[in-house]
């Protein structure tokens, strides 16, 4: 059974004047607006690290690759962000939510160790210098349960616990990267990972492939965490998060966001909210 931190407080500044700004911002509820104490908002828009963004039924059409994946049919780099994106920034990243544009890993890497339940790979070195928090990594390990970690030291052993909690935690993964912290299992699932592009631009995705949520059989997932050369920029994409209307299935039993190496700093997305992690839904966190 999973049990889940209800209440936490998150502690994101770095001193200094508190002074109030609402006279200067958007009104509750409404467009970069603060959401609602229940996080929701007007109609057309959505919560996203507590503020009001338009909901990404964006005007970017979305279509199915080969794997039953959404990617965007636009024309533009699988990497460019929506014009109408909106950014708010949050401790040492600033996080932007556009439409998922969805990588297909032919060439890919089956991530042994992930494919069980309730299990993690090893620890396997990144394809490129990268920096997490600002302190360059290594490696990186695979989860079952939605998540990855980030090492910049040999020592440490992979999380693979199913029981998602809130962010920052000190007694949670270590340099957790989450786009789908839950309690999944596999069905005829894949864990895989593989590097695309050239240098000095190149990045690296992991992918979760049709996983399905423990009690939740009719549930099958697939998401991706990319993470880009150079920039250290790190990117979340919702493939297909079905069926619709599922609450799990868009994250009412997870955690969505990022933990630094000693689990004292990070950026949380959501806790066990529902429609977090809607099909076609992709988030950018650049530090």
């Amino acid at each position: 059974m999973k049990h889940v931190l209800a209440i936490v407080v998150l502690s994101m500044g770095c001193g200094g004047s508190s002074a109030s700004l609402a006279d200067d911002q958007p009104a509750e509820g409404t467009r970069g607006g603060p959401c609602y104490p229940n996080n929701t908002c007007n109609a057309g828009l959505a919560c996203v690290a507590s503020v009001c963004t338009e909901s990404d039924a964006a005007a970017e059409e979305t279509v199915a690759d080969d794997t039953g994946a959404a990617s965007v049919d636009s024309g533009a780099p699988v990497d460019a962000v929506s014009a109408d994106a909106d950014a708010a920034p949050s401790g040492p990243y600033a996080q932007t939510t556009f439409a998922a544009a969805c990588d297909t890993l032919g060439d890919g890497t089956n991530v042994v160790g992930a494919n069980g339940d309730d299990e993690s790979s090893a620890k396997l070195p990144l394809p490129f210098a990268f920096k997490y928090f600002g302190v360059p990594v290594t490696q990186y390990s695979m989860t079952s349960n939605g998540f990855a970690q980030l090492w910049d030291a040999p020592s440490g052993s992979p999380s693979k616990t199913p029981d998602n909690v809130a962010i920052p935690a000190s007694g949670g993964p270590s340099g957790m990267v989450a786009p789908f912290w839950d309690d999944l299992v596999p069905q005829f699932s894949e864990a895989r990972a593989g590097t695309l592009g050239t240098a000095p631009n190149r990045r690296f995705v992991i992918s979760w492939v049709h996983w399905t949520i423990k009690s939740e059989t009719s549930t099958r997932l697939t998401f991706q965490a990319k993470f880009f050369e150079t920039t250290n920029v790190i990117e979340f994409h919702y493939c297909a998060m079905a069926p619709d209307g599922n609450a799990r299935a868009t994250g009412s039993s997870a955690t969505i966001g990022l933990q630094n190496l000693a689990g004292t700093a990070g950026v949380q997305i959501s806790l066990n909210t529902t429609g977090a992690a809607p099909t076609g839904r992709a988030l950018r966190f650049t530090p």
